[in-house]
């Protein structure tokens, strides 16, 4: 730096030429220099922050374009490839993605309602009681039935049959007509096979074998294997026996 009077060399230090006291020259160059410096660096800022702003608007656009290309094919069962996919519809629903920041791809509007595909019925098999149930049922009804049969009083099992049935009816004449006959039952063993439900009825397969004394002390074995037909509550739990069926009998 040379002042601009007399020629002599400056240094940056001085303020005014130490050799003619000139002041001004240098003063107006490094406020010059100072401005100059300020405006390129507002300059470089001003730069950088547009192309950040520019980077972030179109990543931001992609993301987006890409958010409304899934919701889409989701939409129209999963392949732009569908023939009632519309091109032209996905570019506009772009642009105002685009256009507004505040649109998500939530926003994605069908055109026509979603196919459904053709639905087929089928029948389900009613569960059946659980196992417990049924040989607690059946284990009551045994001992009922037996204590009728020796007591000869059928109102001890009337409660298990249901009124007006043929198994009400049958089990009702039986022990009327056993009354004189001074006949023991000897019940011991009472087993179930299998059981199944059909038409709301639970049939329930058994085998039991007894002696019968009768009034002079004579004894004879029988084997029987019977099925009955039972009645289920609401809550598929048996209550009555509606039919008795005698399968085999052996003596």
């Amino acid at each position: 730096m040379k002042c601009t009077r007399c020629g002599r060399h400056l240094q940056p230090r001085h303020e005014d030429c130490p050799n003619c006291g000139e002041p001004i020259v240098y003063k107006l160059e490094k406020s010059h220099n100072v401005a100059k410096m300020l405006f390129f660096a507002v300059l470089t800022i001003g730069a950088l922050v547009a192309v950040v702003v520019i980077l972030y608007s179109d990543h931001d656009f992609t993301l987006k374009k890409k958010s409304v290309k899934q919701a889409t094919e989701s939409v129209l069962g999963g392949s732009t490839t569908n023939p009632d996919y519309d091109d032209e519809w996905v570019e506009e629903e772009y642009e105002l993605v685009a256009d507004d920041p505040g649109v998500t791809s939530e926003s994605v509007s069908v055109q026509s309602d979603p196919v459904i595909g053709n639905t087929q019925e089928y029948e389900v098999d009613e569960p059946l009681p659980m196992r417990e149930l049924v040989e607690e049922f059946y284990q009551d009804y045994r001992l009922m039935y037996s204590e009728s049969l020796n007591n000869l009083d059928f109102s001890i099992v009337a409660s298990l049959l249901t009124p007006n049935s043929s198994a009400y009816s049958e089990m009702y004449k039986y022990i009327d007509d056993i009354k004189n006959s001074g006949y023991y039952f000897n019940f011991y063993d009472n087993e179930i096979l299998d059981y199944y439900r059909d038409k709301g009825m639970l049939y329930l397969k058994t085998y039991e074998a007894f002696d019968l004394i009768d009034q002079n002390g004579i004894v004879t074995s029988h084997q029987r294997n019977k099925t009955y037909a039972i009645v289920l509550n609401y809550n598929n739990v048996p209550v009555q026996i509606d039919a008795i069926e005698i399968t085999n009998y052996y003596r």
